[in-house]
């Protein structure tokens, strides 16, 4: 019995430390945004704000049911889980670009993620959340995802195309606020 008592306890404390992170989704889950700020003239900085579980879902095991990837993803190997966002980096690092007059593109790479076990807590959140009644379910606030883009040469006037898997995305580029969705897959953009 003490065993039991204990263990209940324990996943009381688990839910409530996972609730402490979460907003009451009003309207759905958040919308996707990133700001894009110009570290150098042939460097930006891209700061995402994102359903990190949905994304990584997409990315990975769309054909499974989005409850099977979580729970499978949650109970990976630190290891595995690591090796597994290097394949969603590089994913995304292919469908997200920019497109300089030249036509040459710059790919968006150097992904940061949060780090395995935070990721495997929001997996496991996100899967109690999916068991809630649809008219109150919560959701997790979005997740920083970090990513640089590198030009050989400057970057001025570019044309910015993102994974459509992030649409639809709200974007800021120093103060330039726009959608991108998949009516409006790419945007022309100046930086100062």
């Amino acid at each position: 019995m003490i065993t039991f008592q204990k263990a209940l306890v324990s996943i009381c404390v688990t839910v409530s430390a996972l609730l402490m992170g979460m907003v009451r989704a009003e309207g759905g889950a958040h919308i996707n945004q990133v700001d894009v700020r110009q570290e150098t003239s042939k460097s930006l900085v891209l700061s995402f704000y994102l359903n990190v579980p949905e994304l990584l879902h997409q990315l990975l095991a769309p054909q499974l049911p989005l409850s099977t990837f979580l729970k499978n993803h949650s109970e990976l190997p630190v290891a595995e889980v690591q090796a597994n966002l290097l394949k969603a980096s590089s994913s995304l690092s292919r469908q997200s670009f920019l497109t300089l007059p030249s036509g040459a593109k710059a790919h968006v790479d150097n992904w940061q993620w949060p780090d395995a076990r935070s990721l495997q807590d929001s997996f496991r959140a996100t899967l109690i959340f999916l068991n809630m009644p649809q008219a109150n379910r919560p959701h997790l606030d979005p997740v920083l995802v970090k990513a640089e883009l590198r030009s050989k040469v400057a970057i001025s006037q570019v044309k910015l195309q993102l994974s459509s898997l992030l649409y639809p995305i709200g974007v800021d580029v120093q103060g330039d606020k726009f959608w991108l969705t998949e009516q409006i897959p790419v945007a022309v953009v100046m930086l100062r």
